[in-house]
């Protein structure tokens, strides 16, 4: 007989990634060499939203890039492997793509550190020190990446105990001089937002299949399951990203000498608080929603698997029409839960341009989303592994 003595894999991981944030708070807590301190008592909505991707409101810190490059690169990198073939994604290897993956966050940390480098206040000349600040921000970015990285290997999470981290700090800054019970229609659109998330993150539609290999009356049924929220709150998150993406984009054109006033106007209005930002926010949340949905579920290659096996949705034909089917339900799901994360979004920045709630608080829906998805895919995640440690082996 071999060892019954019960692993602790859950404990490991728990540990590594208590490790990892504690690295992320020291790093939190460096400052920036020679630039001049930012008020950060006057906090917008466009700095509370990006705060939850940094975790620092006055930008002050090394690590004021936060997971920014890091989630572009995992956008771009994601919708470059999505567009191949079946077969051409077969040849791509984890350590290729990996390579991919740390060519793009370093392309993207670039960009932001020389962006952010030039915005800052210095206390000497400019020249002079903002090479050693860009330098500190694209170390800081870095860094950020390698540890979320690691965690992704040794802890639990992924990103996610980083972003709430953030989120935590967040909920402090907006929560501080504004306590939610003093705005009942806020704390009703974030209980709605709550309860909503968690009704979509545990509920899954049952697509029924006949299994042509051990189809009798006898045979456990057999189905697609497709989750509500078929990608979990990843398009509000990876939409704050894109919008400071577009608008890096617009003020880059701008900065090369391209003077048209479209430009003008949207590297000037596509910020939150600003109807035109907003509406662009809302906009991508539900885009990003259904992308994803796509790109993860892939109806079309469900579809192709069904028919080399010879199984088969009853009552709809095999091949285009099944995935034809599938992208139904698909765009379905995606459309639920991306237009439910933006309606929610939508009421409180309403509410915000009545005056009932000021700019920063009018973010809380979406973060609380944010919140509620992460902590429920950790709970899920240590669930398994304290499963996984309570199996006693035989052999």
């Amino acid at each position: 007989m071999g060892s019954r003595e019960r692993t602790n894999e859950l404990g490991k991981r728990l540990l590594f990634t208590a490790f990892v944030l504690a690295l992320y708070l020291i790093g939190r807590s460096v400052p920036l060499f020679g630039i001049e301190k930012t008020d950060a008592s006057h906090q917008s909505a466009d700095r509370i939203l990006f705060s939850i991707l940094n975790g620092d409101v006055s930008r002050t810190s090394i690590l004021a890039l936060g997971i920014l490059p890091y989630m572009n690169a995992s956008i771009l990198v994601m919708f470059l492997t999505a567009f191949r073939s079946e077969g051409a994604r077969r040849h791509l290897s984890g350590r290729k793509i990996k390579r991919l993956q740390g060519a793009a966050t370093l392309g993207f940390t670039l960009v932001f550190a020389y962006y952010y480098s030039g915005q800052y206040q210095y206390r000497r000349d400019l020249m002079l020190l903002r090479i050693p600040v860009l330098l500190e921000l694209a170390g800081g970015a870095l860094f950020i990446a390698w540890i979320a990285d690691r965690n992704r290997e040794k802890g639990i999470g992924d990103m996610a105990p980083i972003f709430i981290l953030n989120l935590l700090f967040s909920f402090g800054n907006s929560l501080h001089k504004a306590p939610l019970y003093q705005y009942p229609k806020l704390f009703l659109v974030s209980l709605l937002a709550v309860g909503m998330t968690l009704f979509l993150e545990n509920h899954f539609l049952r697509i029924p299949l006949m299994r042509v290999s051990i189809y009798n009356t006898h045979s456990e049924n057999s189905y697609i399951a497709y989750k509500y929220s078929p990608v979990s709150t990843m398009p509000v998150m990876f939409a704050t990203s894109i919008l400071f993406l577009v608008r890096l984009l617009f003020q880059g054109l701008i900065l090369i000498g391209v003077k048209e006033k479209g430009f003008l106007t949207l590297a000037s209005d596509l910020t939150i608080g600003n109807p035109l930002g907003d509406l662009f926010y809302l906009l991508i949340i539900v885009l990003m929603s259904i992308a994803f949905s796509f790109l993860i579920l892939k109806p079309g290659e469900m579809a192709d698997q069904l028919l080399r096996s010879g199984d088969c949705i009853p009552g709809v034909y095999p091949g285009k029409k099944t995935m034809g089917y599938l992208a139904r339900r698909v765009l379905g799901l995606a459309l639920l839960s991306g237009s439910f994360q933006a309606l929610c979004l939508g009421v409180s920045l309403g509410l915000s341009y009545k005056g009932q709630l000021t700019p920063a608080l009018a973010l809380f829906p979406s973060s609380i989303m944010l919140f509620t998805g992460f902590l429920t895919n950790i709970v899920r995640e240590i669930s398994h592994y304290y499963r996984f440690d309570s199996y006693r082996f035989f052999l």
